[in-house]
């Protein structure tokens, strides 16, 4: 049996700078995804909004794809901010990594027009 768990906070889709960090699922681990926002005005770190494994994982990545949220691959950052928990700001040695990915959203975002 799959195991999997989701902690999100209510109004998930309201943050508009939200970005998804999964893995795909490997035959003895579930795939893990986590949703993080951050308004550099209000938050003193960017936030955990979504996280969970199998197919919670899966329902994250589909509402962020259909959202047109940009979705980054890294299989330890998705498993470490899963491990934090929804409604949790990024420790700070994870600052730098989270960093490098919102600096390629920017990117991914001039890109494609989206720099509102």
């Amino acid at each position: 049996m799959d195991t999997y768990f989701l902690e999100a906070v209510p109004g998930l889709l309201t943050y508009p700078d939200m970005l998804i960090v999964d893995v795909n699922s490997m035959a003895d681990k579930p795939k893990a995804a986590a949703a993080l926002a951050y308004d550099p005005e209000k938050d003193a770190a960017p936030q955990v909004v979504a996280a969970g494994r199998g197919r919670l994982a899966e329902l994250i990545e589909e509402t962020a794809r259909k959202n047109n949220v940009p979705v980054y691959r890294d299989e330890n950052l998705a498993l470490t901010l899963t491990g934090l928990g929804a409604g949790r700001e990024i420790p700070p040695e994870l600052y730098r990594v989270v960093a490098e990915i919102i600096a390629w959203v920017y990117e991914l975002d001039k890109k494609t027009g989206n720099d509102d």
